[in-house]
């Protein structure tokens, strides 16, 4: 995600390149040009030129106070007739007057692959570590001996499938009754060649419900499923227009003893599938079950690099965003200091020259005034409040510049 265009002032743009806090290279649009071009190109055209809305490229010039091309605008200029163009108003050093537009983050590079995955497949397709099914199931694999049990227990639903028992340790088996001994002759030897592997098995999720295979530290789902052929049913075809039907109504579901083997999730990369089919039985796929387990796996694997890299990439953007508000922050505090301490200032000049005035009336009236005199008294109260007004008698001077080069010396500015 790129970070937002914003807007900044002529002193701005000189102190944020003199210390840095503008990235290398990021484009300064000045509002001249962005005039002259706002008018020579449309704004949609010209808002994707910068990678943004033109809804945004509208809020930046309100900000720039730039003024824009009004509706019917560019059907005159299609047209041949003249549209009243308004002058760009100059706008003073501290008000915004450039365009700044960060480019889009660099993608994460591509992590490098596994090279021991092309060891790995090349194994895998060896004929001698083919793996094969067994005609019964004998010593089976302790969740395929559960998922027997637990099966066997739970009736078809409508579609003519065993529906899997919820919070228990079942694989995630969706076949009918009559399929059942194959799919688990298919998972047992499947699981038992995983596990020979160092792929480890866990049924997890909430409600028990993803058989995960371990390979390295990638979690990929594993799941067996019968194919079921739908057929509607008569009432459906005879049906009324917008009338409502169950499912039960609407279809007769008839299962067709093909099975489907998929890994990976239930949306993204690395999904794949194995079929039946009539020259290729799913029990002669199994070794490319494992080298897609193993892609999948790898597939994960560089993905969360890739995530990561791109975390930490938002996360340092987001570092920089803040540094920068900080500093402008600090920055806009430190002229308003500037500016009211000036008017302190020109306060406390005024009041002397008050009281230089007040004291020669009172001498003309009196001639001298005695230091014990209330009119002395009251001058020199006076003349307290007029040095505690005064910036320049408080330390401010001395305490602001030593502020600025402690700010400068921090960021590494001389």
């Amino acid at each position: 995600m790129r970070d937002k265009p914003f807007v900044i002032d002529e002193e701005w743009r000189r102190k944020a390149e003199a210390e840095g806090w503008l990235g290398r290279g990021w484009p300064l649009t000045p509002r001249e040009d962005l005039y002259t071009r706002l008018w020579s190109t449309p704004d949609r055209t010209l808002a994707e030129e910068f990678g943004i809305s033109d809804v945004m490229l509208g809020k930046l010039c309100r900000e720039l106070q730039i003024p824009k091309p009004p509706r019917g605008h560019w059907r005159c200029v299609a047209t041949g007739q003249k549209s009243p163009r308004p002058r760009l108003r100059a706008v003073r050093d501290d008000q915004p007057s450039i365009l700044v537009v960060p480019p889009p983050p660099k993608r994460a590079p591509v992590p490098p692959s596994d090279p021991d995955l092309a060891a790995r497949i090349a194994h895998e397709r060896a004929p001698e570590h083919r793996i094969v099914v067994a005609d019964d199931l004998r010593s089976p694999h302790p969740l395929v001996r559960q998922t027997r049990q637990l099966l066997s227990r739970v009736k078809p639903d409508d579609t003519g499938l065993l529906p899997r028992p919820r919070n228990d340790a079942c694989l995630d088996i969706n076949d009918s009754k009559a399929v059942l001994p194959r799919a688990l002759l298919l998972m047992n030897a499947l699981l038992k060649a995983l596990e020979s592997r160092g792929y480890a098995i866990t049924i997890a999720g909430e409600g028990a419900r993803h058989t995960n295979v371990a390979v390295g530290n990638e979690q990929v789902e594993l799941r067996l499923a019968e194919r079921v052929d739908r057929q509607e049913t008569e009432r459906a075809k005879h049906a009324k227009p917008n009338q409502f039907l169950w499912g039960s109504e609407r279809w007769i579901s008839t299962p067709t003893g093909q099975l489907t083997l998929t890994i990976g999730g239930s949306y993204g990369p690395g999904i794949k599938k194995w079929r039946d089919s009539d020259t290729k039985p799913l029990e002669d796929q199994l070794n490319d079950v494992v080298i897609g387990l193993m892609k999948t796996a790898e597939i994960y694997r560089v993905r969360a690099l890739v995530w990561a890299e791109e975390a930490r990439q938002r996360e340092e953007a987001e570092r920089k965003r803040r540094e920068t508000e900080r500093l402008r922050r600090e920055e806009e505090e430190r002229r308003h200091a500037l500016e009211e301490q000036a008017e302190r200032w020109s306060k406390s000049q005024r009041l002397r020259t008050f009281l230089q005035a007040c004291e020669a009336r009172l001498c003309a009236e009196r001639g001298t005034i005695a230091p014990d005199s209330p009119e002395a008294a009251w001058l020199r109260w006076a003349h307290v409040h007029a040095d505690r007004l005064d910036p320049l008698r408080q330390g401010y001077l001395e305490k602001a510049v030593a502020d600025l080069h402690r700010v400068q010396q921090t960021e590494g500015v001389s």
